[in-house]
């Protein structure tokens, strides 16, 4: 399964903005020193007098930077002294620098203090990337000094002025604006940078990058990347100008004045985000797929970085807004209904993941702190943190309607900027606006044991004249009561609807036909994650999770079934035709795609299969036929986004 969104998560911010009454500064002075690896800085911080301790000492972390493999600071500190050069005492214990203040200093309503410091640059992220990524995004990914306050608390924004000297043939990005570059010396530069209210200021630094400026409704979108992927990234901060453009209309603004797209990881999918940037990964880059994940990322700006999480820089309940809204500029966009776009595949894929947790048997409780997520050994943040979160809303919104929905996020956004919106509240606000039961819903899908399930069922049939009336019971096998359609087809093809309003163990409902009853299907119209709904894309849905989870034996049965009655589904072809490549059972995908329509593949999942038919032909010694497969199907490949798919399957079948 691909990261689509691939988020660290932090401490808790709740008591961060109650201790902030003005932003933590820096003023740094800073030279990239290529050849010992590592950033030598000069940081005046200026820090709000709260952070002082009951004794009128300050706090830093020493692990701001974070840790080696032995658990050694990266972060080393050479002196700390006052801006008239007076050095100070400090002493470092248990991850934290305790500083000792004259006592003039402690009067002042803002302490400034002054500190020499180095931190390496990760030679990790340069594999990963291609280039030095100092994040910047929460502790332990910082590249300077940050403050601990008493109790633990930190600041929640930032203000920075940074000057980087740094060579020439470097190009370098920031959370900042840029403000001045000054030539030092023939080779090297000096660029200076200016962020306020950020959480943290990240650097990018790519020898020979470009870096290109797109206009977008007032914001600046910047894309950072190789020469040789311009046409890449130009692609998506164009995807990435036009979502700005939307969302501006759609909310009446936009929170920052500039963001930078990051060039990604080559193998991952999805994206990243960053203070005033984001990453976008190169591992899925067909044109639908970097239009959603564009959207994706700068919805974050709105939810969880202007409105804020309660519990976690990102939590759950901010996650869901987000989701909610790039969904609604999807369906937008491609011409889909809400509920089209969020069974859709390949845009988030989020009942997918809702399945993907329950079929695993994975825990699905929405409050599980950060620190014990990261170490449950699954994908929590995707999954649950973002697919279970996300379908929760949109189920609630959904009742409210769209432009009640966009009412209520835009009071929100108005009433809680820069401010945590703690769940309580959001549910207050969202009955307020027409949601009934949203407090019971919400208790109990943030459970471990939430799930929507109904079963359906004949009890009776009474003829009554031409009419034949059918009782009916609803069986909610589920934890979590949520309306559902149960439609009945008689054997002359007419169909009936009745609404089963859920909350009752069972519930008897009543249809009648003119005709024997031919067939029940529950939620017709693909509404509910129900694991027995009877719409086809939620079906998909389904046995893409059962896939995801492994569960093979189960997926061969649903997926024989799935296409005895939809044959022509690609998606679920593809699923299968992966499913016997794994398994080595070559000849057995010659018989689901014929090289005629390997050949003339058009979209994303059948072009997908078309390579799997490429290599498996190699396999049984059909080198020729798989080729023929790849020369015709890659002017589509490339455009959709499918390019090192096909080099892989171009490289493997030349050696066979």
């Amino acid at each position: 399964m691909f990261f689509r969104a691939i988020l660290l998560t932090c401490i808790n911010l709740a008591a961060f903005v109650a201790v902030c009454g003005a932003d933590l500064r820096y003023e740094i002075s800073a030279q990239l020193v290529l050849d010992e690896k590592l950033i030598r800085a000069h940081a005046t911080m200026t820090i709000p007098s709260d952070f002082l301790d009951v004794q009128g000492r300050i706090s830093l972390d020493a692990e701001s930077a974070g840790v080696d493999a032995g658990g050694k600071a990266l972060l080393h500190v050479n002196s700390i002294s006052t801006i008239a050069n007076e050095r100070l005492r400090w002493t470092s214990s248990g991850g934290t620098i305790t500083v000792e203040l004259p006592r003039e200093a402690r009067a002042s309503t803002e302490i400034p203090l002054v500190v020499d410091y180095t931190v390496p640059l990760d030679q990790e992220a340069l594999k990963a990337y291609g280039y030095y990524l100092l994040m910047g995004v929460d502790p332990g990914s910082f590249w300077y000094p940050d403050v601990i306050g008493p109790g633990g608390d930190r600041p929640r924004f930032r203000d920075f002025d940074v000057t980087l000297k740094h060579p020439r043939n470097m190009t370098v990005v920031t959370s900042g604006a840029p403000h001045e570059v000054q030539t030092v010396g023939a080779d090297s530069l000096a660029s200076r940078w200016v962020a306020t209210h950020v959480e943290g200021f990240a650097l990018a630094m790519g020898e020979g990058f470009v870096q290109e400026q797109v206009a977008a409704d007032g914001t600046a979108v910047i894309l950072f990347c190789e020469p040789q992927l311009v046409e890449t990234y130009r692609k998506i901060a164009g995807y990435a100008a036009e979502a700005v453009g939307w969302y501006k209309q759609t909310y009446g603004f936009f929170p920052v004045k500039r963001t930078t797209i990051l060039q990604g990881h080559s193998l991952w999918a999805g994206g990243y985000p960053l203070p005033n940037a984001f990453m976008v990964h190169r591992g899925k880059t067909d044109p639908e797929f970097m239009r959603w994940i564009t959207a994706h990322e700068l919805g974050h700006y709105y939810w969880g970085l202007y409105v804020l999480g309660s519990t976690e820089r990102l939590d759950w309940l901010q996650l869901a807004n987000g989701i909610w809204a790039d969904q609604l500029y999807m369906a937008e966009k491609t011409g889909r209904t809400i509920e089209e776009q969020w069974r859709a595949m390949g845009n988030g894929d989020w009942f997918v993941d809702y399945f993907s947790a329950m079929l695993g048997n994975h825990p699905q409780s929405l409050d599980i702190p950060p620190e014990e997520a990261d170490n449950l050994g699954f994908d929590y943040n995707s999954l649950v943190r973002h697919g279970k979160g996300a379908v929760g809303l949109y189920l609630q919104a959904r009742g409210l309607g769209k432009e009640k929905f966009l009412d209520l996020q835009r009071s929100i956004l108005k009433d809680y900027k820069y401010r945590p919106l703690p769940l309580s509240d959001f549910i207050e606000r969202i009955e307020k606006s027409g949601a009934e039961g949203a407090t019971g819903f919400f208790n109990k899908w943030r459970r471990g044991d939430a799930c929507i399930n109904y079963s359906i069922s004949v009890d009776k049939m009474e003829r009554h004249a031409d009419i034949m009336r059918y009782a009916l019971a609803l069986t909610q096998d589920g934890t979590v009561p949520y309306p559902v359609t149960v439609e009945a087809e008689d054997e002359r093809g007419r169909k009936v609807r009745v609404e089963g309003h859920g909350g009752e163990d069972v519930e008897a409902l009543t249809v009648d036909l003119n005709a024997p009853l031919s067939r029940l299907r529950l939620d017709p119209d693909g509404i509910v994650p129900s694991l027995n709904a009877s719409n086809p894309a939620m079906q998909l849905a389904i046995l893409r999770a059962l896939w995801n989870e492994n569960l093979m034996p189960m997926f061969r049965m649903m997926a024989a079934s799935y296409l005895r009655e939809h044959p022509g589904n690609a998606e679920a072809r593809l699923l299968v035709i992966a499913d016997a490549f794994t398994s080595a059972r070559y000849r057995d995908i010659t018989s689901l795609l014929t090289t005629e329509d390997a050949r003339a593949c058009s979209d994303l999942a059948t072009c997908r299969a078309a390579i799997l038919l490429a290599r498996a032909m190699a396999r049984i010694e059909k080198e020729p036929d798989a080729s023929g497969i790849l020369d015709a199907i890659r002017p589509v490949a490339d455009r959709l986004g499918l390019k090192r798919r096909w080099q892989e399957a171009f490289d493997e079948i030349g050696r066979h």
